[in-house]
């Protein structure tokens, strides 16, 4: 979850490694496995809200060259082949 509480991935572990062979417990995920995967996935999501504040800003970007572009040209509509 982001900082506004929305979701934005899911992530599930399974299929423990085998550490000892035939020792049941060595395939059930550790109170330390999960606490490590939790720390992980605040990394995981402070990526993908990074990958989306870029995404956005890009976009504000390229709006707003168009704006600049049309102020230049004198409020005129741009053609299909003009090139941001």
């Amino acid at each position: 979850m982001d900082s506004e509480a929305n979701v934005v991935g899911v992530a599930q572990i399974i299929n423990k490694a085998d550490v000892s062979p035939g020792d049941v417990q060595s395939h059930v995920f550790s109170e330390q496995d999960v606490l490590v995967f939790r720390k992980y996935l605040l990394f995981c999501g402070i990526g993908i809200t990074n990958a989306q504040l870029f995404q956005l800003s890009m976009h504000e970007y390229r709006c707003n060259q168009v704006s600049v572009v049309a102020t230049e040209n004198g409020g005129q509509l741009l053609s299909s082949d003009t090139r941001l």
